[in-house]
């Protein structure tokens, strides 16, 4: 418990998250309670229990529709466990009940199933290609199994160790690991031999064994293979609710080794890659996270009336932070989809004096760079500012 609590509260994959305003801890938050309330159900089975559990539950479900996973692992654990049928058909009746209520709300409090009623009434619309509901499908995100060694990777180091983020988007190739090799190796060397080491000690402890594996291994499989079905986005984010149960299985692995020399090495080991990732985090600007608040103060000193400001990438935290009367152009929303994207650009600019072009993490929407070569080609590039992780260009138009 104490390796495990050290191991957490310093993780750069949490500390890296817990600074988004978004749904990442508070999926992992809920996922604890779930956990928890699950735990004291096999053990206690009262009403208060189940109350507990169900409510832990729905709360999960409504953190992010991933966790929708979570019931799938619980499922299997009591299958696996004979001893415990009359349980599992309690069980199922209690996520009955929670589905229920969160259907419920699917339907009547958010815009999917509207979306979703409407596309199969349009003939011209299917649904994987619909941004409501796929934000980030189609041909850019060919879901690769690299992705399930990269979770693991990104678990134990976060996001600023080896390759950066931007790096491994701009190449979807095993170049950009190549210079990384000695690092990647340590690092595989000292997490995966403490992931088996784990798994060893959790040998003894079939019980909770078999539910940490399922707790780590389903959620990943399971978000991995929606994202190859539907050939959508996957991120690691999805599966953030594997983070404890992954950090349990590390400390099982430290606890192993009996000598108290031993633990305390393996432990400063793990430590010091979190350190050598959070002070990367903190002062190596390849690894820094998107500075959107600069970007937007800068817009609002520079823009003027008569421009248009074109955002290529991520669109919602900008709007955050930029507080000028010019409105944003999000590129998925330029008409005329079927019509080249230079002609796109010309019809957006028109009766405009300049167009500002903010990229925020632009492989989502724009792997290839289409969007800048063709401002290039059309305009004349009068100023430029690049913060972390974001970049301005201002392109005069009128001559």
């Amino acid at each position: 418990a104490v390796f495990a609590t050290a191991l957490f509260a310093t993780s750069p994959y949490l500390i890296w998250y817990s600074q988004e305003a978004r749904y990442i801890t508070l999926m992992i938050v809920s996922t604890l309670l779930t956990i928890y309330a699950f735990h004291r159900l096999i053990f206690h089975r009262g009403f208060a229990c189940w109350l507990a559990y169900g409510s832990t539950a729905l709360l999960a479900l409504f953190s992010f529709v991933s966790t929708l996973l979570l019931s799938v692992v619980q499922g299997v654990y009591l299958l696996l466990s004979p001893s415990r049928g009359p349980l599992l058909r309690k069980w199922i009746v209690c996520q009955v009940v929670v589905f229920t209520l969160f259907a419920w709300w699917f339907v009547n409090g958010t815009h999917f199933w509207q979306t979703f009623v409407e596309i199969k009434a349009s003939r011209e619309q299917t649904f994987i290609n619909n941004p409501k509901l796929f934000p980030f499908s189609g041909e850019f995100n060919n879901v690769r199994p690299a992705v399930i060694p990269y979770s693991f990777f990104a678990l134990s180091t976060g996001f600023s160790l080896g390759p950066s983020p931007r790096e491994l988007y701009a190449d979807r190739t095993f170049a950009p690991l190549v210079s990384y090799v000695p690092v990647l190796f340590i690092l595989c060397t000292l997490y995966g031999g403490l992931v088996l080491s784990g798994l060893l000690a959790l040998r003894s402890q079939q019980d909770a064994g078999m539910f940490l594996i399922l707790w780590v291994g389903v959620p990943i499989l399971g978000v991995f293979g929606i994202a190859k079905l539907l050939n959508v986005f996957y991120d690691v984010r999805y599966v953030a609710m594997v983070l404890p149960a992954y950090v349990l299985v590390l400390a099982a692995g430290i606890a192993r080794f009996r000598r108290l020399g031993v633990q305390l090495l393996l432990l400063g080991a793990v430590l010091t890659v979190h350190g050598v990732a959070l002070a990367n985090y903190y002062t190596n600007p390849r690894y820094a996270r998107e500075d959107t608040r600069s970007a937007g103060q800068f817009l609002e000193t520079a823009v003027g009336p008569h421009d248009i400001v074109l955002v290529v990438g991520t669109v919602s935290s900008l709007p955050h932070y930029y507080k000028g009367t010019l409105p944003l152009t999000n590129l998925s929303s330029l008409d005329g989809a079927d019509q080249p994207l230079t002609e796109r650009l010309r019809k957006v600019s028109a009766n405009h004096d300049r167009l500002w072009l903010v990229q925020i993490r632009p492989w989502q929407v724009d792997r290839a760079g289409r969007v800048k070569t063709g401002l290039d080609g059309a305009y004349r590039l009068v100023e430029q500012q690049h913060f972390p992780g974001v970049d301005v260009y201002g392109y005069q138009i009128a001559q």
